[in-house]
């Protein structure tokens, strides 16, 4: 089994709805993406399961179209955009946590060998040992190179 590459971060979908709230709440979730999104030397991860959560979220706030889609095309041209398949909802369908959604995101940062990802659901994340798991608050503790 190949180790986990602590150049490759994963983000998770409430890191992204924070980041691009005007909530002033979500203040560590904006410092968070606009610092892991400017880093050199580490890859960025972000599921397409977790797009459709940002679009689906926006949109039932009544977020304006044009502004959705800007959203978007802002992320997508800061990360990599990783699909998910049905082999991952079938390998997340085998794992015994409850959060089916934690559980797919979690599969594809293991397919894709991420060190490290970022969730405000940290305790959602405890049993999933062979990933380090921070929170917004904690981004900093990545370093550039």
């Amino acid at each position: 089994m190949k180790t986990k590459n602590q150049n490759h971060i994963f983000i998770d979908t409430n890191i992204i709805i924070g980041a691009y709230s005007n909530d002033k709440k979500f203040i560590h979730e904006k410092r968070c993406w606009n610092y892991l999104t400017s880093l050199i030397g580490k890859k960025i991860f972000v599921s397409s399961l977790s797009i459709a959560q940002f679009v689906s979220t926006l949109q039932h706030h009544k977020i304006d179209k044009r502004l959705v889609k800007s959203n978007v095309c802002n992320i997508i041209a800061k990360v990599n955009i990783i699909d998910f398949t049905k082999d991952d909802i079938d390998k997340s369908l085998l794992m015994n946590e409850d959060d089916m959604e934690d559980n797919i995101q979690y599969v594809l940062a293991n397919k894709l060998k991420c060190g490290i990802f970022f969730t405000q659901n940290t305790k959602d994340y405890n049993s999933y040992i062979s990933i380090a798991v921070y929170s917004a608050k904690e981004h900093r503790t990545i370093e550039q190179y």
